[in-house]
């Protein structure tokens, strides 16, 4: 196989990878401060994508221990202002912290965030979860659930299933069609490119060709 074919194998297996979807993730990270000669844990719950409600809810062992709201430039938990030390809100509706003083030996006790996302017009359940161990923190399971609906933040959404009413249905449809449309586009423009690659190395080839004969011709006429 010949440099040409080389690069238009190469042209074509580059192109080959589709994003049809953005990316949604959300990370649980966890830091051991102190306080007053207290223990201080503090979980900051993360997404690249805005929470919906701006809400997060922060679980202990599968027990709510705290529900985290950002509106108006400033922070709440249930139905007070945050103050220093018990939670905080960053970078908008995308990274909302909760404070968890030490009341007993939380080793391999379970925490989790869980909160709800919007990502290309579909809804997601999304938790992350990890336990502090020895001091450190260890990321446990990340789990993303499709549902149905537009869900309130602050209640627990069912998984995904086939009653899906019409709004969401419509979005779910237009999001299908942008997704084979972006395909359609995408593989119409490697053909434009792998013809275009075929064109070069067969135009390369007749030259290459042409001049070779064209020396050829110069030599024997020489002699």
């Amino acid at each position: 196989m010949d440099n040409c074919h080389l690069k238009v194998v190469f042209l074509a297996v580059a192109l080959l990878p589709l994003r049809g979807a953005s990316l949604s993730y959300i990370k649980l990270e966890g830091f051991k401060t102190i306080r007053n000669s207290a223990p201080v844990y503090q979980l900051i719950c993360a997404s690249n994508k805005d929470f919906l409600g701006c809400t997060v809810e922060f679980l202990l062992n599968g027990i709510t221990q705290e529900n985290i709201r950002y509106a108006n430039n400033t922070c709440y938990k249930g139905n007070g202002v945050c103050n220093p030390f018990q939670c905080a809100c960053f970078d908008g509706c995308k990274n909302l912290t909760w404070y968890y003083t030490q009341h007993k030996d939380i080793e391999n006790q379970l925490f989790e965030c869980d909160a709800r996302i919007k990502d290309n017009h579909v809804f997601y359940q999304v938790i992350a979860s990890g336990s502090f161990k020895g001091g450190d923190f260890f990321n446990g399971e990340t789990i993303i659930k499709r549902i149905s609906g537009n869900p309130s933040p602050s209640q627990k959404a069912p998984m995904y299933t086939d009653s899906i009413d019409g709004t969401f249905r419509k979005e779910e449809n237009i999001s299908n069609y942008n997704l084979w449309l972006l395909i359609i586009n995408t593989v119409f423009t490697c053909l434009i490119l792998i013809i275009i690659c075929i064109g070069l190395c067969m135009s390369r080839k007749w030259i290459w060709r042409k001049m070779r004969k064209k020396k050829k011709t110069l030599y024997v006429a020489k002699r």
